[in-house]
């Protein structure tokens, strides 16, 4: 229930800044921060254990597969992730760099989703029926795989979103937002280390495994997502207040 309820929050959020950043479809990096937030929301949704009594069991159909919705989540949490590095390197490096930096993170985590596509169709715990949270299924060597794979990159790439960060920080008109998302970057870095952690010494965390692991990764998302709705936010409020004062 704990698990469910932080789900359901970081959702709220996510949808509440989607909803306000609604009109910036047609500006680049805002298109991406917003694609974000939006990835983020269904990756959310696609691993809360809820669904696996739905959309679980019907890929379990099809595939024969069991938590392969999860798989889906946690491709859409590494694009989400890419998605804020692209925002980012588009306001701080030139057009003619841009795809240098982009190739450090676009060949590891193609290399990152075909591995746990292998890992979690090769896992012989997950070709029949078990519990509705993936991360309460017992760990064969693939799945293994699976977790360190996918813990990995994502540490990966938090750490290369705090450097361009705190970069970007230095300009006084990005500094709140880019301290937030650092800070939700090391909310999902500390969330990270608790799933490696278990993943290597599972007797360590697993007493407070929803606090060590959901907790952060929850809050990470919504002040992300926060964040986002912020940083548009705080840049057409005096648009907005200009237009009001106007027709009064």
């Amino acid at each position: 229930m704990t698990q469910s309820a932080l789900i359901a929050v970081a959702l709220c959020f996510c949808g509440g800044a989607v909803w306000v950043r609604r009109k910036t479809w047609r500006i680049r990096w805002d298109r991406a921060l917003t694609m974000s937030v939006l990835f983020q929301g269904l990756g959310f949704a696609l691993c809360a254990p809820i669904q696996s009594r739905y959309l679980g069991h019907a890929l379990f159909a099809l595939t024969g597969i069991a938590h392969l919705s999860d798989l889906f989540g946690h491709v859409l949490f590494i694009c989400s992730i890419c998605l804020v590095i692209y925002a980012c390197a588009c306001r701080l490096v030139p057009d003619a760099e841009l795809e240098d930096v982009l190739h450090k993170i676009e060949l590891p985590g193609s290399i990152a989703g075909a591995t746990m596509l292998a890992a979690i169709t090769l896992s012989h715990n997950l070709s029949r029926k078990s519990v509705p949270d993936f991360l309460d299924v017992p760990f064969d060597f693939w799945l293994r795989v699976y977790w360190l794979t996918y813990g990995v990159m994502v540490i990966y790439l938090l750490c290369f979103l705090i450097r361009l960060l705190w970069a970007l920080r230095q300009d006084p008109r990005s500094r709140l937002t880019s301290d937030l998302f650092i800070i939700a970057s090391g909310l999902g870095l500390l969330a990270f280390a608790a799933l490696l952690t278990r993943v290597i010494n599972p007797g360590l965390v697993a007493p407070f495994w929803v606090w060590a692991f959901w907790t952060p990764a929850s809050m990470a998302g919504g002040l992300a997502a926060f964040a986002a709705a912020w940083s548009w936010w705080g840049r057409t409020r005096p648009f907005a207040q200009e237009t009001a004062t106007k027709f009064n």
